[in-house]
C-alpha cells in the first residue's frame, strides 16, 4: 500500500512537469499565432459592423516614422479635419520592425445613408419624420442624388415649406438644379399657387436651374406684379439668371424701394445689385434712400452703387461721408464700394489711410487703396514699412493682385528682404516674384536666399527667381530638394498648411516644376508621390506638372 503522503509527491511532480510544458509551449504559440497573424494581414482586411468600419493591417515602421516615440503597444484617434463625424481609433503591437494594426473608423454617415429607403416615397416620409437632423440631411441629399427621377417630390417639398419647414428649403434648390429642364414644369405650375410662400420658392428654385428654365420666362415675368413683395424679388433674380433680357425686373425692384417694410426695402436694395451696370436707372432712388436715416439699408445701398459702377458715380462723396459711421457693416460696405469706384474715389484715401491702422478696418481700407492708383502708393507703403497690425501682409498680397502694376514697391520689397523677419522676407520675394521684369533689381539677393535655412524664405525666393529671371538651373535643384523632404513624411505639410497666407511649399514646387517642363524630369518620381497625397489641391498641383513635364495625361 502506498503511503498517501508518497502519493501527493508524485502528484506534484506531474503537477509541476505540466506546469514546464506549459510554460515552454506558451511562448512557442504565441510566436504561431503573432506569424499567422502577420501572414493573414499581410493583406489589409476589413469588414463593416453597425456603421463602424474595421481593418487589419500590418506596417512596416521607420525609426522616424509615426509610432516611433511609442511602446510596444500602439494607440492612437483621429477627428475627421473636414468637418465631417468620422471618428477614428487605431491600436496597435509592435513587434520588432512591424506593426500589427486595427484601425476602426466610426462613419455615422455612412450607416445612416446604408438603411435609408432607396424610393422617393420612403425617402419623402423619412423628412417628415421625427428622425434626427442628420437622418434628414442624408435623405435630402439622397433626394437631390436621385435627380430627374426625383422631381415628383417638389410639389409636396414646396407644401412642407409652406407649413414651416425650414430644413426642406435647401432640399428644393437642390433638386431642381440637379433635375434641371425636367423640374421646370411643376416649378412654373407652382408660380400661380395660393401660398406666396411656394410661389416665392418656385421661383427661387427656378432661378437655380438656370437658362434650362427659360420656358418659364413669361411666368416669372407676370410674378413681378406678385402682391407679396418676397415674390417679386425672387421672381427678379431667377428672371437674370435666366434670361439677360430685360424684362421689367429692375423697375419692380425700384418700386419695392419705398415699401414700409425694411426688410423689403433691404432686400430689394441688395436683388438690384445683381443687376450691376444694367441697374443704371437705379441711382437716383437708392440716392434717395441713402437721405433717409436707413441705417439698415444704408451698408446695403453702398454696395449697390458700387456694383452698378461708372453710372453711380455721383454717389461717391456722399459714400465718403459714410466712412465715419460707427456701424461696421455700413463701413465694410462703403469701403467695397469705394474700391470698385478705384481712382474716380481718391478723394477717399486719406480717410481710408485711417481705417487701415485699425485692426479692424485694415483689410477693406488696403483692398480699396490698391484700387486707387499711384495716389494711394505712399500712403500704402509707409502703412507697409510701419503698420502694427502685420499690415504689411495684406498689402503685399494686394502687390501680388497688382502685379507688374505695382513697380512702385519694388525698392520697399527689396528692402525688406533683408529683414530678419523670415516671415517678412518671404512675403517680400512673394510679391516681387509677381511684379516680374520691373523687379530684376532683386535678383542678386533673391540667388543668395535660395540657400536660405528657412524653406518658406527659399521656396519663395526661387519662385521669384523663376518668375523674374527664368534661372532654371538655380530654381530646379531648390524645388525638387522641396518635394524630396517632403516625400519622407507627407503629413508634415499637415503642420505647414495652417500658415496664414503663402500657398504650401509644395503646392508653389509643383507649379514651378511644370513651368520649367521637360527640363524638370527628374522631378516626375516625386511628383507622382504627390500624386497619392490626401490633399485635393496636392493632386491637382502634381497632376498638371507632369502633364506640362511629360506631355502626358495623369
Amino acid at each position: 500500500m502506498i503511503k498517501p503522503e508518497k502519493l501527493g509527491d508524485k502528484q506534484k511532480g506531474s503537477y509541476q512537469l505540466h506546469l514546464g510544458r506549459i510554460t515552454l509551449l506558451a511562448p512557442v504559440v504565441s510566436l504561431v499565432i503573432v506569424l499567422t497573424l502577420i501572414l493573414f494581414f499581410q493583406k489589409p482586411r476589413s469588414f463593416y459592423r453597425e456603421g463602424r468600419k474595421f481593418s487589419f493591417s500590418v506596417q512596416s515602421l521607420k525609426s522616424t516614422g509615426p509610432f516611433a516615440d511609442q511602446g510596444l503597444w500602439v494607440r492612437s484617434g483621429w477627428d475627421d479635419p473636414t468637418g465631417e463625424f468620422s471618428h477614428g481609433e487605431i491600436y496597435g503591437l509592435k513587434l520588432g520592425k512591424k506593426l500589427l494594426r486595427l484601425d476602426i473608423v466610426y462613419d455615422p454617415i455612412a450607416a445612416i445613408r446604408k438603411g435609408l429607403p432607396k424610393n422617393v416615397p420612403g425617402l419623402m416620409e423619412v423628412l417628415s419624420s421625427k428622425d434626427s437632423f442628420l437622418v434628414k440631411r442624408c435623405a435630402g441629399e439622397a433626394l437631390v442624388k436621385m435627380g430627374p427621377s426625383a422631381r415628383s417630390a417638389l410639389p409636396a417639398l414646396l407644401m412642407r415649406c409652406e407649413q414651416g419647414d425650414e430644413d426642406v428649403e435647401w432640399v428644393i434648390l437642390e433638386l431642381a438644379k440637379a433635375a434641371g429642364a425636367s423640374a421646370v414644369s411643376p416649378l412654373a405650375a407652382a408660380l400661380t399657387d395660393g401660398h406666396p410662400i411656394i410661389r416665392q420658392k418656385a421661383a427661387e428654385a427656378l432661378g437655380e436651374i438656370g437658362t434650362d428654365a427659360a420656358p418659364s420666362v413669361p411666368k416669372l415675368t407676370g410674378a413681378l406684379h406678385d402682391p407679396a413683395p418676397a415674390v417679386i424679388i425672387a421672381s427678379a433674380l431667377s428672371l437674370r439668371k435666366i434670361d439677360k433680357h430685360d424684362d421689367g425686373e429692375v423697375g419692380a425692384l425700384i418700386e419695392l424701394l419705398t415699401n414700409k417694410d425694411t426688410q423689403i426695402r433691404a432686400r430689394a436694395v441688395f436683388a438690384l445689385g445683381e443687376f450691376g451696370a444694367d441697374a443704371s436707372e437705379a441711382v437716383d432712388p437708392l440716392m434717395n434712400t441713402l437721405e433717409t436715416g436707413d441705417s439698415q439699408a444704408e451698408g446695403l445701398t453702398a454696395r449697390t452703387l458700387g456694383l452698378i459702377g461708372p453710372a453711380a458715380q455721383p454717389a461717391i462723396p456722399r459714400i465718403i461721408t459714410m466712412l465715419d459711421s460707427d456701424n461696421s457693416q455700413t463701413l465694410m460696405f462703403s469701403m467695397e464700394a469705394l474700391g470698385r469706384f478705384g481712382i474716380e474715389a481718391k478723394a477717399a484715401i486719406p480717410r481710408l489711410l485711417v481705417l487701415a491702422e485699425r485692426k479692424e478696418q485694415m483689410v477693406g481700407a488696403i483692398s480699396a487703396l490698391s484700387s486707387m492708383g499711384a495716389d494711394a502708393m505712399p500712403g500704402l507703403l509707409a502703412l507697409y514699412r510701419h503698420g502694427k497690425d502685420r499690415q504689411y501682409s495684406w498689402i503685399a498680397r494686394e502687390f501680388i493682385k497688382q502685379g507688374p502694376n505695382a513697380a512702385a514697391a519694388v525698392p520697399t520689397l527689396v528692402e525688406d528682404l533683408q529683414s530678419e523677419r523670415r516671415n517678412r522676407a518671404a512675403t517680400a520675394a512673394w510679391a516681387l516674384g509677381s511684379i516680374g521684369d520691373s523687379a530684376k533689381v532683386a535678383v542678386p539677393r533673391l540667388v543668395e536666399l535660395i540657400h536660405d535655412d528657412d524653406p518658406q524664405v527659399r521656396i519663395l525666393a526661387a519662385e521669384a527667381l523663376w518668375r523674374i529671371d527664368r534661372q532654371t538651373n538655380a530654381v530646379l535643384p531648390v524645388m525638387i530638394g522641396e518635394l524630396k523632404n517632403w516625400s519622407k513624411d507627407p503629413q508634415a505639410v499637415m503642420g505647414y498648411m495652417t500658415q496664414e497666407f503663402f500657398p504650401s511649399r509644395q503646392e508653389t514646387a509643383a507649379e514651378v516644376l511644370g513651368e520649367i517642363g521637360p527640363p524638370a524630369s527628374e522631378a516626375v518620381p516625386l511628383l507622382q508621390i504627390m500624386l497619392r497625397s490626401s490633399f485635393d489641391r496636392h493632386k491637382q498641383a502634381a497632376a498638371k506638372a507632369l502633364m506640362e513635364i511629360t506631355q502626358q495625361s495623369f
